[in-house]
């Protein structure tokens, strides 16, 4: 009874229903703001990079048979059927090569959705469980999350402050050990940030060699007086080295209470199997605990869960490309001050496309450059009109035109998109 009731008074104090309104689905990932992700870019400095992510093939960490079926890699078409004269197409050795994944997508390193746990018939913000059916998530979905992860990422290095190699199998973290690790490696967190624990389990794991009994047994983790702290700093997201990113057993009356707690109620974004061996090791060697972020899952659509996002066997957090794309993009922008000239076209745009006399124009509407027509009729005709005449366009329904310039466009241009528009519809 005792227990139970120690569980209902966590919930109380991390509910996060309704936090955000009614309509969100984002939860902590909510507290990742604008000048947050600034602030993070901002802790660039070595442009080192770290792959946070296990590699994606059959000799994963799931069991024989096990549902959650390891990543399999399939060739569709490749460089040796080109060879034999089987590729479709081919002339003169000119070919190509394509594959397919097939796996589950909570096999590896990946992002817990929020409707990927349900308590009391219940998922985030009060939304039913039957939400999630064999179509999908209808709400809660990890697509929603695409964007939204990047920021600043703290590592707690547990065994290390406590001069271990990895943490026993059954070690409960407790918050005493997160702000003593803190401390000794001089950091801090600051709300929005992404709590990284390394408990050291994966690491024992790969000494091995072998994946036997690393899931669905005993392993380090932080217990469930951890989330109350989580919530007063406003976490925006955890990750572990370990399947369950909490400890097992918990100890409490539900096996995984700080999943049935933390993502249903609290909203909480959770990663589980994530790699950190190596950035660990640089930590220790620079005393840097802190670093800039990229870990965005695929959006795939009605998902429960997601790995980190890559493309053509790219890897996450701290993506070579994407963190050097991201950099470079932001201090470019900032040189450019496109957001000021982006302000100014969008007042260019709006303005001449309100004065154009139609009546087959409902409104103008949209912020920035991001500007589209609404008119009262089908907008298919003057979309196509629209792009014969050079100007990009697509439809945003049936009845809206949306415009989509670049954020240099210039000042000429946006007139003569003006004209364009008056042209077509006149």
């Amino acid at each position: 009874m005792q227990a139970r009731a120690t569980i209902q008074s966590i919930i109380e104090k991390v509910n996060n229903w309704g936090r955000w309104g009614q309509d969100d689905e984002l939860g902590t990932l909510n507290y990742i703001t604008q000048d947050k992700r600034i602030r993070a870019a901002q802790l660039v400095r070595r442009g080192v990079t770290f792959s946070l992510s296990l590699p994606f093939d059959r000799f994963g960490l799931q069991p024989p048979m096990n549902r959650r079926l390891n990543p399999q890699h399939i060739m569709l078409t490749s460089g040796a059927d080109l060879f034999a004269g089987k590729q479709p197409g081919q002339k003169g050795g000119f070919g190509y090569a394509d594959d397919m994944i097939i796996m589950a997508l909570q096999a590896a390193t990946h992002w817990n959705a929020l409707s990927h746990m349900f308590y009391d018939y219940h998922m985030y913000n009060n939304r039913h469980c039957s939400l999630v059916s064999s179509e999908g998530a209808a709400k809660n979905s990890i697509a929603v999350a695409s964007s939204s992860i990047l920021s600043r990422a703290v590592l707690l290095d547990i065994p290390r402050m406590l001069s271990m190699s990895w943490l026993p199998e059954d070690h409960a973290i407790t918050v005493e050990e997160i702000e003593n690790t803190l401390s000794q490696q001089g950091v801090g967190v600051e709300p929005g940030d992404i709590l990284l624990f390394r408990t050291g389990h994966m690491t024992r794991f790969l000494s091995s060699g072998q994946w036997n009994e690393y899931t669905y047994t005993n392993a380090p983790g932080p217990c469930l007086e951890v989330l109350p702290w989580l919530y007063e700093r406003r976490v925006a997201a955890v990750a572990s080295d370990t399947w369950a990113f909490e400890t097992v057993p918990s100890k409490t009356p539900l096996w995984l209470p700080i999943h049935a707690i933390g993502i249903v109620y609290m909203g909480l974004m959770i990663g589980e199997n994530f790699l950190l061996d190596e950035w660990a090791n640089n930590c220790a060697e620079d005393g840097v605990y802190e670093a800039f972020i990229c870990a965005g899952p695929i959006p795939f659509s009605r998902a429960v869960g997601d790995l980190p996002k890559r493309s053509h066997s790219t890897t996450f957090g701290g993506n070579p490309l994407a963190c050097a794309a991201a950099i470079a993009a932001i201090g470019e922008m900032r040189r450019l001050d496109v957001a000021r000239d982006a302000r100014e076209r969008g007042a260019q745009l709006r303005e001449g496309l309100s004065a154009i006399r139609s009546d087959k124009v409902r409104e103008v509407r949209g912020l920035g450059l991001l500007l589209g027509i609404e008119l009262k009729e089908n907008a298919g005709p003057t979309i196509k009109a629209l792009q014969d005449e050079g100007v990009l366009t697509l439809g945003a329904g049936p009845t809206v035109v949306r415009y989509l310039p670049p954020l240099v466009i210039t000042a000429d241009q946006v007139d003569r998109v003006i004209a364009a528009t008056a042209k077509v519809l006149a």
